[in-house]
């Protein structure tokens, strides 16, 4: 249980502080709104991710254990190029934007912010990605253990994945425009670096 824990939350922070559309907008909205408006934003992916976590497992549990076992191996290279993606998004990271007040959408309500932000977690393909080759294997892989191990993998990710965008919105909407660009790229740069170490140990229980 405490590995499955401990998978998700290091999956579920490395996603949480990604550069990507819903990270921008919890740090515009909390910087324009406070911090209650970018909080209300980074609670979207429990909106949204329910229903697509259940057809991932749902058509997961239709598949021999081989299955499992090749789709987790290709979850982790899926979850590695995630983490390589996001090293060369935070060159630029999506929130710079946002910071200076110049990004789009920066005369956006609090309420607008929050149906964007569920309508580009719906829409986005990393939800999708993840639950089909990483999150529905891992969930079957650690229920095989326990029940409790399996629900440990998922309030781990989904802990750190909304925890940590909470937090960046704490710090934005409390300190304003002194979370400077470089502060956010040396925290995506390390998130991304997790991320990556995160799929190659994935990859290689898969492969064992």
């Amino acid at each position: 249980m405490i590995e499955a824990l401990g998978v998700g939350i290091a999956l579920g922070l490395g996603a949480g502080l990604s550069p990507g559309p819903l990270l921008s907008l919890v740090v515009l909205s909390s910087l324009r709104d406070g911090v209650a408006a970018g909080s209300r934003l980074a609670f979207a992916p429990l909106l949204t991710d329910l229903p697509i976590a259940l057809l991932a497992l749902t058509l997961l549990s239709t598949f021999p254990p081989s299955v499992a076992a090749t789709l987790s191996a290709i979850g982790g290279l899926v979850v590695i190029g995630f983490g390589v993606m996001s090293l060369r998004e935070s060159r630029q990271p999506a929130a710079a934007a946002a910071l200076d007040g110049s990004g789009p959408g920066a005369r956006r309500s609090a309420p607008q912010y929050l149906l964007r932000g569920v309508v580009v977690n719906v829409l986005s393909p990393h939800p999708w990605i993840f639950w089909i080759g990483v999150g529905a294997p891992l969930t079957v892989s650690a229920a095989q253990t326990s029940l409790l191990a399996a629900a440990a993998f998922v309030i781990g990710f989904y802990g750190l994945l909304v925890g940590s965008k909470v937090v960046l919105a704490a710090v934005v909407g409390t300190s304003g425009r002194r979370l400077s660009p470089r502060a956010h790229h040396m925290i995506a740069v390390g998130a991304s670096v997790l991320m990556i170490a995160t799929g190659v140990l994935l990859l290689l229980n898969a492969l064992r």
